[in-house]
């Protein structure tokens, strides 16, 4: 025991300090580790806010679609959506954010999505959100 906290005392500044630290250091290895797994993912994965804005795209995503990271990051998702779905993709993206859950996207038949030169991209799709303040939603994509 410190002698801060001898006797059933409060910590002192510079141990609620070092705690503070640690937690810090656990949260960063643990964002670290996340980060690591979504660049190493084989499949495009996409983080996108409410707005629908795209807040992350992982190096998959290129490949996908043909559009750099940098290009993607706070575009709306809509750009990798077939034009004549645009409107119809933002009101179910909408509903969805009501209602989240993780799920697999299935259409009557295959879905598209739109590659940078505006070709039809079939694809696989799986949403799932982030639990703790349902913020933002994770979609994988995968031919």
């Amino acid at each position: 025991m410190t002698p801060s906290t001898a006797g059933g005392g409060e910590p002192s500044d510079l141990e609620r300090l070092q705690q503070l630290n640690d937690e810090l250091d656990a949260q960063l290895s643990s964002d670290l580790l996340l980060k690591l797994i979504v660049e190493l993912h084989f499949d495009g994965l996409l983080v996108v806010d409410r707005a629908g804005s795209i807040v992350h795209a992982s190096s998959g995503v290129p490949d996908l679609f043909g559009y750099s990271e940098s290009e993607l990051l706070n575009q709306c998702v809509d750009i990798l959506v077939p034009e004549g779905i645009r409107a119809r993709h933002a009101q179910l993206r909408e509903q969805y954010f009501e209602r989240p859950r993780t799920i697999t996207l299935r259409g009557r038949g295959e879905i598209y999505g739109r590659h940078k030169d505006g070709t039809p991209v079939p694809l696989r799709v799986g949403l799932t959100f982030n639990a703790a303040n349902q913020t933002v939603y994770v979609a994988m994509v995968r031919q």
